[in-house]
């Protein structure tokens, strides 16, 4: 009957890792497909700016942003007046990190299916791989943080390129407002 008991009590733990497990996959998933489905034109557009290539900038990128954002909150909260921007600023940084950690794992289905081009299906591929390696023992919390990382250097990346390419472009049109209009005659 002892025995009995001990396989009942380590039975509990290791449904509740399960249940873990299975509900931070799919929460995964789900935030992958809301956002795929909700921003298809900013993923697609981050995710080709932020090719493979790119990762170790984005990763660096990412890691800045977590240090300097915090200790910019923290600047901001003890002044008093800056309480509220701060937690906007906190809201804001854990959205880029729910939203970063979702373009890595569509990023991660767009290499895995090269091929195609549904962008759902993408997501669902990517955002099951990089949910299971997240929950591997001993290096799956060190996966998730590349990702996390990675994810907000994808987004300040493509949110730097964005305005780079809208000032230009302006540049471009004020320019040719206010060059004068050159007048050519038939001959």
């Amino acid at each position: 009957a002892r025995g009995h008991e001990s396989f009942g009590q380590s039975s509990v733990p290791l449904a509740g890792l399960a249940t873990i497990t299975f509900l931070t996959v799919m929460s995964l998933v789900v935030l992958t497909l809301l956002v795929v489905l909700v921003l298809p034109r900013y993923v697609r557009r981050a995710s080709d700016i932020s090719g493979t290539k790119e990762i170790a900038l984005n990763f660096l990128v990412g890691l800045v942003a977590v240090v300097v954002v915090p200790v910019f909150m923290f600047m901001l909260a003890i002044t008093g007046i800056g309480v509220y921007a701060a937690i906007v600023l906190g809201v804001a940084m854990l959205l880029t990190i729910l939203v970063g950690t979702s373009l890595v794992a569509y990023r991660v289905g767009r290499f895995m299916l090269a091929d195609r081009k549904n962008a759902v299906l993408c997501a669902l591929a990517g955002s099951c791989v990089v949910g299971v390696i997240g929950i591997v023992p001993y290096i799956g919390w060190l996966a998730m943080l590349v990702s996390c990382l990675v994810g907000v250097g994808m987004i300040v990346t493509s949110l730097k390129s964005q305005y780079v390419v809208t000032s230009v472009e302006t540049q471009n049109t004020l320019v040719k407002k206010a060059a004068p209009q050159s007048v050519t005659r038939n001959k």
